[in-house]
């Protein structure tokens, strides 16, 4: 399962060093750094929310006892996550959102997650793209649950 995040998050990164415009990803200063004129963003700019929702459930899952309700808790708590930070973008809540957050962290964590929200752009497409990708998080987890199984237990 860490194999399919693995590739998943490298899939994600390619798509903001490629396409993305430098500045867009908090953590990433480097983004935008092989950015050409088409890029894998152009074709699928939904990409880097599904590849989210589906890497760091499988991740959260790999951390947690084999257990089918966990997995599934996993699954949807990223997506909820995902969906929670997109709403966050839309342009009815982002300046609200933006001030209470400004307001209730420390300045370190409050402004780029307050630009995130302001400076973002709300997409439809972002919300179907981070349920499916916990749904097929979810799909690979009930998959491999036996074998999982059979090569964790202790």
């Amino acid at each position: 399962m860490t194999g399919a995040a693995a590739a998943a998050l490298a899939l994600g990164l390619l798509v903001y060093l490629a396409d993305r415009p430098a500045g867009t990803a908090w953590l990433l200063p480097l983004a935008g750094a092989l950015r050409g004129e088409h890029g894998p963003a152009n074709l699928a700019p939904w990409l880097p929310t599904a590849v989210h929702a589906f890497a760091f459930a499988l991740l959260s899952a790999a951390l947690l006892p084999p257990r089918a309700l966990l997995r599934m808790l996993a699954c949807g708590g990223w997506v909820l996550v995902d969906l929670a930070f997109e709403a966050g973008q839309h342009p009815a809540v982002a300046a609200g959102l933006a001030a209470r957050v400004e307001s209730a962290l420390p300045p370190a964590l409050a402004q780029p997650l307050a630009r995130y929200f302001v400076a973002g752009t709300f997409d439809p497409a972002d919300l179907a793209a981070a349920t499916l990708g916990g749904a097929a998080a979810w799909l690979l987890l009930r998959h491999t649950d036996g074998r999982w199984e059979e090569t964790h237990d202790a």
